[in-house]
């Protein structure tokens, strides 16, 4: 899966998860690296005691897996939801996922060229334009 394509499907993933409608308990277990880092996120999904299947999103691979018992469930019902997330995400922003792509790439470039200064509080170009100007991602760009 390609960067923005990632990304577009992490987000939908996050709020298709965060729905109050999960007819199973979901916990969302962060993963952090030793520099505090978020490296993977994973999604347990259950029924009571009983485990359903566990989704892992790697966020420096752009790639998920899925295990468990019970993947048909993420398969025949929970992928089309979060595909159909990722169409309105997609639809809402107005932008390709090559356009994604060149945003992710003109923000690292800016990074990487950032980090030859020694402190800046610049920003980045947002990754991803949603509708509302103000909810766009900023990231701050410094070498500490």
């Amino acid at each position: 899966m390609n960067t923005g394509m990632y990304e577009i499907f992490k987000y939908a993933t996050e709020s298709y998860y965060s729905s109050t409608a999960m007819k199973y308990a979901v916990a969302r277990v962060p993963v952090y690296d030793l520099k505090g880092n978020l490296v993977e996120t994973k999604y347990k999904l259950s029924h009571g005691r009983n485990p359903k299947y566990t989704l892992n999103m790697y966020h420096t691979k752009c790639s998920c897996l899925i295990n468990g018992r019970q993947m048909n469930v993420f398969i025949n019902t929970d992928l089309s939801e979060i595909l159909t997330g990722v169409e309105s995400q997609i639809s809402k922003t107005g932008s390709s996922i090559s356009e994604l792509n060149e945003n992710v790439k003109r923000m690292l470039l800016h990074v990487i060229n950032a980090s030859d200064e020694k402190d800046t509080d610049e920003e980045c170009p947002p990754v991803m334009i949603q509708e509302n100007v103000k909810d766009s991602p900023k990231f701050k760009c410094s070498s500490k």
